[in-house]
């Protein structure tokens, strides 16, 4: 029975091939780059300027993406997704996938609050009451949040449609425009 044991020499030498760059190509500091970031975003506007995948499927996958992301799911969004996405196979996977990177907590930290706000104005019957209990407090708010919310979510996934489509159009035109010959007058 033999085993591996990590000794100073064995250290050394994997900081030594890190320093001279010998530790390859997908080493996962140089993936955390934002060269790497940008470079990835252009190989995926690259394959959609290259595919055969419709507009409509590009746009509807984001957008469908787009709906569960901001929807309160938290961590469940992303298996809901693909779940969908192999159930329905017209769905483009890639898209819904690029949908939650775009909804990232970030943007959706005033998404959320907008949708409280945005649950208050529409529906101002559920104002809150100075004897109010805890729990029924609790559930005004939830329910103010969850109707604005689910408003915005609409909204926003049906915005993301067309946003996605004119775009994927646009990239597909450039690309069909760049990729004619350039005819001389006779």
């Amino acid at each position: 029975m033999s085993s591996y044991i990590i000794s100073n020499n064995n250290l050394k030498d994997g900081t030594e091939k890190m320093r001279n760059g010998q530790m390859g190509e997908k080493s996962w500091l140089k993936n955390l780059s934002f060269r790497a970031f940008r470079d990835n975003i252009k190989d995926y506007f690259q394959k959609i300027r290259n595919s055969e995948v419709s507009n409509h499927d590009l746009a509807f996958g984001f957008g469908l993406g787009s709906f569960i992301a901001i929807l309160p799911t938290p961590g469940f969004g992303i298996f809901i997704a693909i779940s969908l996405a192999y159930i329905f196979r017209r769905i483009n996977k890639p898209s819904i996938l690029f949908s939650f990177a775009v909804w990232n907590p970030l943007l959706l930290s005033p998404i959320h609050f907008f949708s409280y706000k945005l649950g208050t104005l529409i529906h101002p019957d559920l104002a809150h009451h100075e004897g109010a209990s805890l729990l029924q407090k609790v559930s005004v708010f939830a329910q103010e949040y969850l109707f604005g919310n689910f408003i915005l979510a609409i909204t926003l996934a049906v915005i993301s449609y067309f946003v996605i489509y004119k775009v994927v159009d646009v990239l597909k035109k450039k690309d069909v425009l760049l990729s004619k010959p350039i005819q001389e007058g006779v």
